[in-house]
């Protein structure tokens, strides 16, 4: 008797980034504006209100959400953009703390011409900034949705590169070129989002993976305190839903995109419900 195959390994990420890589034909036209910092590019498209507004993790171009941005396009007007240092987007010429971060958003959405209120979407340390500015800027926030978010208390390094010494680590400097770097600056993100108060009363929700990583990157006790603290942020709020994408490791666009699209349609939908 022949023994029975075993069924192939699943493979999300490297599927995802396949399907990315063509994906990105099909993303809507870039733009770039002049700010008071330099240009920064982004792209709009679709129709209506809230405006959902993505804000990619560290490093992360427009690029990396095009398996859920032309179908978040048919649910509003959609807005997503390069922080300084990606792709056309200038370098900063000042630090680049949570306020600053946000505060240039913000006036990037009205150059744009996104009037408010936004859908705030977070991705990783998008998260984080997502969070600042739905405290700073409560009033025009009509509903957030974090994917796999930076907590407050996360940190960075030692969460992602735990076995590279320290001193050759990047970001640990504010000598050189990269000084204004934003990575240099997230223990005063996290003061400044412990000093806005709280979220505002929108519905919420978190967005989590449920593939955990490889054992070689991260120990066990890094899991249960990424778990806690993901737990953590739907404590936020008495309306937070939390979603588990369970091919998601860390980018839920990219390995869950249908669950993304569907927590983001939810959040817009339940902010135009009469409360």
């Amino acid at each position: 008797m022949a023994p029975i195959p075993s069924p192939p390994r699943t493979r999300p990420l490297l599927n995802g980034l396949k399907a990315l890589t063509k994906a990105r034909s099909s993303l809507p036209a870039k733009h770039t504006t002049l700010l008071a910092g330099g240009p920064m590019e982004y792209v709009k498209a679709g129709n209506g209100s809230p405006a959902v507004v993505l804000i990619g993790g560290f490093g992360i171009p427009i690029e990396a959400w095009a398996l859920i941005l032309p179908q978040l396009t048919q649910v509003s007007t959609l807005f997503a953009y390069n922080r300084r240092w990606i792709s056309a987007s200038a370098e900063p010429q000042q630090p680049q703390t949570g306020t600053v971060v946000v505060d240039e958003l913000r006036a990037l959405l009205d150059a744009a011409a996104v009037a408010p209120p936004y859908v705030i979407v977070g991705h990783a340390l998008g998260g984080l900034y997502a969070n600042l500015f739905a405290r700073r800027f409560g009033h025009e926030v009509a509903g957030i949705v974090l994917l796999e978010a930076v907590h407050p208390d996360d940190d960075m390094d030692e969460g992602r590169l735990r076995f590279m010494p320290r001193s050759s680590r990047p970001g640990r400097s504010r000598r050189g070129a990269r000084r204004h770097h934003e990575l240099h600056f997230l223990a005063e993100t996290a003061r400044e989002i412990e000093q806005a108060g709280p979220l505002p009363d929108v519905p919420l929700t978190i967005v989590s993976g449920g593939r955990p990583p490889p054992r070689w990157t991260t120990s066990p006790q890094q899991v249960r305190t990424h778990a806690a603290r993901q737990r953590e942020l739907v404590a936020l709020s008495q309306r937070a839903t939390h979603v588990v994408a369970p091919a998601t490791g860390h980018f839920p666009q990219v390995t869950d995109p249908e669950i993304v699209v569907g927590a983001v349609r939810e959040v817009v939908a339940r902010s135009r419900r009469p409360s």
